[in-house]
């Protein structure tokens, strides 16, 4: 586990404002929630960033989509969705995660408005936290960037630390649903004696939508 000051903590969301012209917001330490009213409209400039971190440690987040210039977050939520992403995901060179899961953000540049959606397995209960799949983050969502520190007290950190890879937002969205669908299946996927019908039953579905054999 890293450590880091605050004063690491104010560079790096002065870097994101200033260098890559990303909208963040502060974060108390060691938590996902703003805590203040209608976050999501703070825009804070370069010169500002001294106003708002400061005194303590802090998390920086990153309001996604349109205060960001279009950047969105994927959030890997599910172990499945990690270990299958890079498959059906358009590669980025902007990604981090914690600890043993390097990998549980992808940042893309959306040419375009995203919707943000969650795909989530309809067998949980919506409190349990296996529920959730994958999420696309948009416009009224924010994440939180390195070097934060999670709630688990795992600190964040880059996996990848470049450019988000620009792609549509029609592209990004399908990328994205497909990949909850896949996660879907690699979760539920049948046991030995039901793989050979449950394939059967899948590769027609994809053929008969018109998907090329090589999705």
């Amino acid at each position: 586990q890293m450590s880091r000051s605050t004063a690491s903590t104010r560079e790096a969301a002065r870097d994101y404002a200033a260098r890559r012209r990303w909208s963040v917001v502060p974060i108390d330490a060691k938590s996902k929630n703003p805590n203040r009213k209608e976050w999501q409209n703070l825009r804070i400039g370069p010169a500002e960033i001294d106003d708002h971190f400061h005194g303590g440690p802090q998390n920086v987040g990153l309001l996604t989509g349109e205060p960001s210039g279009g950047v969105v977050d994927v959030d890997l939520d599910s172990p499945e969705a990690r270990a299958i992403q890079a498959l059906l995901l358009p590669k980025t060179h902007a990604a981090f995660g914690r600890g043993a899961t390097p990998v549980t953000h992808l940042l893309y540049r959306a040419n375009g408005p995203v919707t943000t959606v969650k795909f989530q397995d309809p067998t949980k209960a919506a409190t349990d936290e296996r529920a959730m799949l994958v999420e696309l983050r948009s416009t009224g969502c924010q994440t939180l960037l390195p070097p934060s520190i999670h709630p688990c007290g795992e600190a964040i950190a880059w996996h990848r630390d470049g450019d988000p890879a620009e792609i549509s937002a029609g592209d990004l969205t399908r990328a994205v649903a497909r990949l909850g669908a896949a996660t879907l299946l690699a979760r539920h996927w049948p046991n030995e004696g039901g793989r050979q019908h449950a394939a059967l039953a899948l590769g027609g579905g994809l053929l008969r939508a018109e998907w090329p054999e090589t999705d």
